[in-house]
């Protein structure tokens, strides 16, 4: 579970996508103080479990 990717939204809009997560949103949310900043987590192929 190594390699999930995570997406970040401002006000329902993605604005970034990748690995390296915590700093990018420190930053993303500091440049917008205002506006609603959610993380998401997307598992990549290889992490999707099938049963």
């Amino acid at each position: 579970m190594a390699n999930h990717k995570y997406v970040i939204r401002v006000d329902g809009k993605i604005v970034w996508e990748g690995l390296n997560v915590e700093e990018v949103f420190r930053k993303i949310k500091r440049e917008n103080p205002e506006k609603r900043v959610a993380l998401a987590w997307i598992p990549t192929r290889e992490e999707i479990l099938v049963v």
